[in-house]
């Protein structure tokens, strides 16, 4: 529903901007694809079936320490049906190039204890267009419930009381966000490549309860890339991270909480072969 991801060499096993608005997930799935020409142009649908996994840190759904992905049912599973996503997209020649635009959709449920099931769902698009021979303008934006698979709503899917099981009151918490990125490439010969873009996860303050209280997160990012050899790039980067949290009375939502920011400088080097 989602597939692009901001352009990072200090950034591989997990997106840039995930968590800050970039929806990512690696799960086993079944895809069917039908492509279809249009002269210069085409269309591409887009349907799977995929693992549901939540993994949930609020409902304790996490896999074991240091395992990426665990093999033992968690709420998804439980819930004994696949998640269900559908992508349209269109790629149009467009100022010498191509460009892609995309929509999407994503259905899934959880189960929590015996009879409770809470549904997960998105809408998202996403663009990849040339606006000069060495500009492309890129990125994604979303719109959901109980996004945690995906690392939407700040790693926040459901909002529960009291502090730990049993729950009495469960919230799915709501988000919208995305990301943009400007790609100019420096040099006709391509070796200097310049990025810029920022993203946001905001979730609904009025889904948040004590314990999730994760009010937003954004970020901005500069990189530039110099490929050295043709197997060897060096890249410097540079993001700018804003966290927001908010403060509750018992349960009710009292407004702004702590904050934080944040500078980041990584210096990369990629050899390809």
């Amino acid at each position: 529903i989602a597939p692009l991801d901001p352009v990072s060499l200090s950034h591989v096993g997990i997106p840039l901007g995930a968590a800050a608005g970039n929806l990512w997930g690696w799960q086993p799935q079944v895809r069917v694809e039908m492509k279809h020409p249009m002269g210069s142009a085409s269309t591409l649908l887009q349907f799977g079936i995929l693992r549901p996994q939540f993994s949930d840190p609020r409902l304790g759904d996490l896999p074991s320490a240091g395992i990426l992905d665990s093999t033992a049912s968690g709420f998804g599973e439980r819930n004994t049906q696949p998640f269900y996503q559908a992508r349209l997209s269109a790629t149009l020649p467009m100022v010498g190039s191509t460009g892609t635009v995309g929509v999407g959709a994503h259905y899934g449920r959880e189960r929590v204890g015996v009879n409770r099931r809470l549904d997960s769902w998105a809408f998202a698009f996403d663009y990849s267009v040339p606006l000069h021979s060495r500009v492309r303008f890129r990125g994604e934006g979303f719109l959901g419930s109980n996004l945690v698979p995906f690392q939407g709503g700040i790693l926040q899917g459901v909002a529960a009381v009291p502090a730990a099981a049993p729950f009495t009151t469960f919230r799915k918490i709501g988000a919208g966000g995305g990301w943009a990125e400007l790609i100019v490439k420096l040099t006709q010969d391509n070796k200097n490549v310049f990025y810029v873009g920022a993203g946001t996860d905001d979730p609904r303050d009025r889904h948040l309860l004590p314990n999730s209280t994760r009010a937003k997160n954004s970020f901005g990012w500069a990189s530039y890339f110099h490929k050295v050899t043709d197997n060897v790039t060096a890249a410097f980067e540079w993001s700018n991270w804003d966290f927001k949290t908010d403060s509750f009375a018992g349960v009710v939502n009292v407004g702004r909480g702590p904050t934080g920011r944040g500078n980041v400088f990584n210096l990369s080097l990629a050899y390809q072969f």
